[in-house]
């Protein structure tokens, strides 16, 4: 393959030029006012197979007479897929979070700790002594267990570096006060109490966490987290295969978060089927929410008093600036 020569900097006019003389994108004024709004890598490179013929020896080929509006509509269109995604994914993540917390508080209630802080003292014990006994209290598997492709568990050591450093970097110092946490909830726990619990440490997990987290769970937690996204019967398969969208989830994500196009992740994944499959996932799971079947627009009509006026007041004209129509 040859060599692709160095990118220089373009001016929108030369830009604009570029498109017309090589991606045979008809002139048209709109181009230079778009590319003045979202960048060229932005509008152009992520769909530009849609519109090609092929590859040849000097790179893409093009149909003829492009209008730069199919580009627009294109851009349209990722961005209300990505509005939707972000959307799915935050009733996700909320809820993967949630289940997270409540099981593993639960495995430490059941060993007689109420409060669910033991987690900092069985992780200090672990990496001090290496008591496997306490750390399996949290529901987890040996640090250098893994799950294969059909739920089988099996030795191997690939992922305890970022299991280590998710467990004494994060989960251990943020619970026992080394570190000082940047959430405002958690982070009054810490000046107002002696440890954190892990219900309340769990909101400063992010989804790369949360899935070395499920990772790491016995197969029976990972069946309890499983019944929160689905009613059938489970399996070890079904079970490695939601732990997987997980990854995929997790990918989109990071695409939606940094409002970059949606769509470059079909043309760089094989895999489509896996990425649709767990579009429709997220799709079921926010379908399912009873959060999301308040309808709006509503009207904020509730009892007022001297504590309350205010902020009410604010929320009725957030409210009002945000709805469009």
């Amino acid at each position: 393959m040859a060599n692709n020569p160095e990118k220089h900097f373009k001016t929108l006019d030369e830009q604009s030029f570029y498109l017309v003389s090589t991606k045979n994108v008809v002139d048209d004024p709109v181009i230079k006012e778009i590319l003045s709004e979202r960048s060229y890598v932005s509008i152009i490179n992520p769909y530009k197979k849609l519109f090609s013929k092929g590859v040849g020896s000097q790179g893409h080929t093009y149909y003829e007479n492009i209008d730069f509006k199919q580009y627009m509509e294109m851009a349209a269109l990722d961005d209300f897929c990505s509005s939707i995604l972000y959307q799915w994914i935050g009733m996700f993540e909320r809820k993967l979070k949630l289940a997270i917390a409540y099981e593993i508080s639960l495995e430490l209630n059941n060993h007689d700790d109420q409060e669910g802080t033991s987690y900092v003292s069985i992780l200090e014990e672990y990496f001090l002594t290496g008591n496997e006994r306490r750390f399996s209290e949290l529901g987890f598997l040996e640090i250098n267990q893994r799950y294969n492709f059909d739920g089988g568990i099996e030795i191997s050591d690939k992922f305890i570096e970022v299991r280590v450093r998710l467990l004494t970097e994060k989960i251990l110092n943020i619970g026992n006060r080394t570190t000082l946490s940047q959430n405002t909830i958690v982070e009054y726990y810490q000046m107002n109490h002696h440890k954190v619990p892990f219900w309340l440490l769990v909101h400063e997990l992010s989804l790369g966490d949360m899935e070395v987290i499920v990772g790491m769970l016995k197969p029976d937690m990972r069946r309890r987290i499983y019944s929160y996204f689905f009613d059938d019967q489970s399996s070890p398969k079904k079970i490695n295969r939601f732990a997987n969208y997980i990854g995929t989830i997790r990918s989109i994500r990071n695409i939606t978060n940094h409002y970059e196009p949606f769509f470059s992740i079909l043309f760089k994944r094989t895999n489509h089927e896996q990425l649709l499959a767990t579009v429709k996932f997220l799709k079921l799971n926010y379908c399912r929410s009873i959060i999301q079947q308040v309808k709006l627009p509503i009207e904020i009509q509730y009892q007022t008093n001297d504590y309350n006026r205010n902020h009410l007041e604010v929320i009725k004209q957030l409210y009002s600036e945000m709805k469009l129509k």
